[in-house]
């Protein structure tokens, strides 16, 4: 399913392989989570998110990072099952908010997203992958020995002279 979304939106496919899945999405150190919907025991449509956080606001939350329903279950509200689903999750584990990006193009994720109740957000999504990713790393300063106080998660870091 992933695969297919990824075709959907022109992106590459063949990544999403069972070996990454099981790498990055079971086990103690899990960078996300899947909700599965199921029609007649069949897989009908998924939803993939993790944690998220709004500095500004000072709230937790999930980026939902993939929502995608098989065409053969679509307008049977599969769609909006899994986002119920995750709405619950994130009222369950006390996070304030859902976060997500769509394609200005897809009007048809646009609508269904505004049904929910969604708001579009003035915000234009970048990335960083490679050769660029590699390139920036390259520039960066090395971490001071100095060490954070206990239990604190981050890096001090020395600027260039």
């Amino acid at each position: 399913m992933m695969n297919r979304l990824r075709a959907h939106h022109g992106n590459p496919r063949g990544r999403a392989t069972g070996a990454a899945v099981r790498r990055d999405g079971f086990g103690a150190k899990r960078c996300y989570e899947v909700l599965i919907a199921e029609i007649g025991g069949k897989p009908a449509g998924y939803l993939l998110f993790h944690d998220a956080y709004d500095p500004t606001e000072a709230e937790r939350g999930f980026y939902m990072a993939d929502l995608h329903v098989e065409a053969r279950a679509r307008r049977r509200k599969v769609g909006r099952a899994l986002m119920a689903a995750l709405a619950h999750e994130a009222k369950r584990r006390k996070r304030d908010f859902l976060w997500w990006i769509s394609n200005g193009w897809n009007d048809t994720a646009r609508a269904f997203y505004a049904d929910l109740g969604a708001e579009d957000e003035p915000v234009v999504a970048h990335a960083l992958s490679e050769p660029a990713l590699a390139a920036l790393a390259a520039e960066a300063v090395k971490p001071s020995s100095a060490s954070l106080p206990s239990g604190r998660r981050g890096r001090r870091l020395r600027a260039r002279r």
